[in-house]
C-alpha cells in the first residue's frame, strides 16, 4: 500500500515511492527463481483506492516496471479504507489460494507494506482492523505480517505513534515492524532488500533491514 494523496506530490516523494517500488521488484525478479515465488500487490491509495489488476496478486515477473508511476493524485489520506480493503483481500487470498496450496506450511506469511508520509484523515479507525488482519487464522500456520514505514523528507511528519500500532510485532525483542524513513535512497533500498527476501517472521525482516540501516537493528 503506498500513499498516493496530494502530499505526496512534494519534494520528490512520489518519485522516491515510485524507485522504491520498482527496486523491489528488480531484486525479486534477480532472485534465482526469476521472480516466480512472489505474488505481488501494487496498491496506491489515498481517500481513494487505485487498483489496477494488473498489478493485484500477480507474480513479481509480470508487472512491468516502466509503467509504475505515483503521481499524488488520490487526494487525503484514508487509513482506514486501505485497511478494510486489505482485510478483504487477505480474506480473498485465503480462501482461493492458500487453502489451496499444495504444501501450505512452506509458504512464507503474507506481507503488507503500509507507506505513508503524512497522518490518517479517514473516518474508520484502522487500528482494530490491522489488529484482525495481524490475527487472522490463515492455511499456513501464521497470519499477515504488516510493516509500516513513515516516509519523512519534505514539510510533512508521519503519525509515528499510529504506524507503530498499526505494525506487527517481534515477540521476542518486543520491536514493531515499523521503520521511520528519512531520505529517498533509504527508502528505494529499504523496500528493495527487506520485502524480496520471502521472510515469514518479524525477526527475520528486522535482520534484513538492519543491513540497510544498522540503526534499525
Amino acid at each position: 500500500l503506498i500513499d498516493d494523496s496530494e502530499s505526496m506530490q512534494h519534494d520528490g516523494k512520489c518519485e522516491a515511492a515510485t524507485k522504491a517500488v520498482t527496486d523491489m521488484l528488480c531484486e525479486m525478479k534477480l532472485r534465482p527463481d526469476g521472480g516466480l515465488i512472489f505474488r505481488v500487490g501494487i496498491i496506491p491509495f489515498g481517500d481513494v483506492i487505485g487498483v489496477r489488476p494488473d498489478w493485484l496478486g500477480v507474480l513479481a515477473k509480470d508487472i512491468k516496471e516502466d509503467e509504475i508511476k505515483f503521481l499524488g493524485e488520490h487526494g487525503q489520506t484514508d487509513f482506514g479504507q486501505s485497511f478494510m480493503y486489505i482485510e478483504r483481500l487477505c480474506q480473498a487470498y485465503e480462501q482461493f489460494y492458500l487453502s489451496r496450496y499444495p504444501a501450505p506450511l512452506l509458504h512464507p506469511a503474507p506481507l503488507i507494506v503500509f507507506m505513508s508520509d503524512g497522518r490518517d484523515t479517514g473516518e474508520v479507525a484502522p487500528v482494530a482492523i490491522a489488529n484482525r488482519i495481524k490475527s487472522m487464522p490463515l492455511s499456513i500456520g501464521v497470519p499477515p505480517l504488516i510493516l509500516t514505514v513513515g516516509i519523512e523528507f519534505g514539510g510533512d511528519t508521519p503519525d509515528e505513534n499510529l504506524l507503530k500500532r498499526l505494525a506487527s510485532v517481534d515477540e521476542e525483542s518486543g520491536r514493531s515492524l515499523y521503520f521511520h524513513i528519512s531520505n529517498a535512497n533509504m527508502l528505494a533500498q529499504f523496500l528493495a532488500k527487506s520485502c524480496s527476501t520471502g521472510s515469514s517472521s518479524a525477526a527475520e525482516i528486522l535482520r534484513e533491514a538492519g543491513k540497510v540501516n544498522p540503526d534499525w537493528k
